[in-house]
């Protein structure tokens, strides 16, 4: 075989922030080499067009380059978690799952590109996916062990809240994305089957979303009917302001916007069910419209809304309105995901993966509006993406005390850090699709 196989040494006994320490000397020169290098974040047309017209050749050059780039990003990122996080064992395993990732994809960063190593390619391709299927609930059991041994309170004095926050997203983000690329190379070059005949990889040039939010409706509604034995009904209207049609088609991935609408009905069924125990259950309204720019879906129940001061906790990993489940010992992957606050967080990453948004907009004592938007057009639909540099290095640094100069401190601290990890986490180029190195970063004053 043309390359050596080397052996992953485990960390979770004894911990270590550099992670370059678990790889032999080439593969740490290798890390650093790669995590100087920005992401190529891939429009949904470039996906289309590259899936379409691409040989298994040029995706193999393409993948072999751009896969171990966002993984050094990351790793990079796993380095400066708090010590907190960093203490638990399932913190420990998703570190060693990308060191072993990277490990494996250096194998054919100078391999030869003939039909038999692309071959090989592929399922190592298809390992690390399947390696990497269970780090969401991986890190949630981390996070929530953390949780146990922590107070909240003083999570957030020392600032492990908020980096933590910082990280997931840009980790779950990172996840999204390598395993889109992964599943467009297999599914196009490899032996998986497309769901569609039309589909070009994991994308549907002709994304049905009614009937997606119809699908996502009705499993959302056994799911209520199983728990509370009775559903609310759907009340849809789709507007199509381009053609004038009752029908709304985009270019999108269909798991991900099941996804999305999954969740975002089960939270709107269970509200309504919940606010209206005793009493005929008003039906979920569900406006679908597309324009000449976006699709937007607005999902509004009568479940009682939420406290105003709660909107921006909903999309904290950290925070549940559901019963926070007992956590099992079983390893990695088996702590629930119910009552772990991941839902919305996770929905709103797929959605601002291409470019879109959720946006919560809640009267409390009477419900709340939920609108999904996605990009329109697919040149415009490209991957938002995690870049690994000194300013994103900074926020993981313990915070700096700073003087209000509000006589509400929350009013001027709060709202400077979102802005501030919102810029930073998008400070990558979008529109650019070449893999290029990083400008040489500037020390931090």
């Amino acid at each position: 075989h043309f390359y050596k196989r080397y052996t992953m040494r485990l960390t979770c006994v004894r911990l270590s922030r550099n992670l370059a320490k678990l790889l032999d000397e080439v593969g740490a020169k290798k890390l650093e080499q790669y995590s100087k290098f920005n992401p190529s974040p891939v429009s949904i047309s470039h996906f289309l067009e590259f899936g379409r017209s691409a040989s298994t050749d040029h995706s193999y050059l393409f993948m072999r380059k751009e896969i171990p780039v966002r993984l050094a990003n990351m790793m990079k990122e796993l380095e400066l978690l708090p010590t907190e996080l960093q203490q638990q064992p399932n913190c420990c395993l998703t570190q060693d799952f990308y060191v072993q990732s990277f490990q494996d994809i250096l194998r054919y960063e100078n391999a030869p590109n003939t039909p038999s190593v692309r071959d090989e390619f592929t399922k190592c391709l298809q390992t690390i996916r399947l390696r990497h299927k269970d780090v969401v609930p991986t890190m949630a059991e981390a996070v929530m062990m953390m949780k146990s041994q922590h107070s909240r309170q003083d999570l957030a004095k020392t600032g492990v809240e908020s980096c933590i926050q910082y990280f997931l997203d840009r980790l779950y983000m990172s996840r999204i994305s390598i395993h889109m690329l992964i599943n467009q190379h297999t599914i196009i070059y490899g032996d998986e089957a497309p769901i569609s005949p039309i589909h070009v990889g994991s994308i549907d040039p002709y994304c049905d979303v009614p009937m997606i939010v119809e699908d996502a409706f009705s499993n959302a509604a056994f799911l209520c009917d199983q728990h509370y034995l009775q559903s609310p009904e759907l009340d849809l209207e789709v507007v199509n302001a381009e053609d004038k049609t009752e029908t709304v088609q985009t270019v999108y991935v269909p798991a991900h916007l099941y996804h999305i609408l999954f969740e975002l009905f089960k939270n709107a069924l269970r509200a309504t069910v919940e606010a209206h125990e005793d009493a005929e259950l008003p039906p979920v309204r569900v406006l679908v419209v597309k324009s000449r720019n976006d699709v937007s879906i607005k999902i509004s129940d009568q479940g009682g809304g939420i406290p105003r001061y709660e909107t921006q906790e909903l999309f904290n990993y950290l925070y549940s309105t559901a019963p926070t489940p007992v956590v099992s010992t079983g390893g990695a992957g088996s702590a629930p995901m119910a009552g772990l606050g991941y839902g919305l967080p996770l929905s709103r990453l797929y959605a601002r993966y291409f470019h879109g948004d959720i946006i919560l907009s809640s009267f409390d004592g009477f419900g709340t509006d939920a609108t999904l938007y996605l990009r329109a057009l697919a040149r415009e639909a490209s991957e938002v993406l995690p870049v690994f540099n000194q300013m994103s290095k900074q926020l993981y640094s313990k915070p700096k005390p700073m003087v209000a100069d509000w006589t509400d401190p929350s009013s001027n601290l709060s709202q400077h850090f979102n802005k501030a990890c919102l810029v930073r986490a998008n400070c990558g180029d979008p529109s650019s699709s070449e893999w290029h190195k990083k400008e040489e970063e500037e020390s931090s004053v």
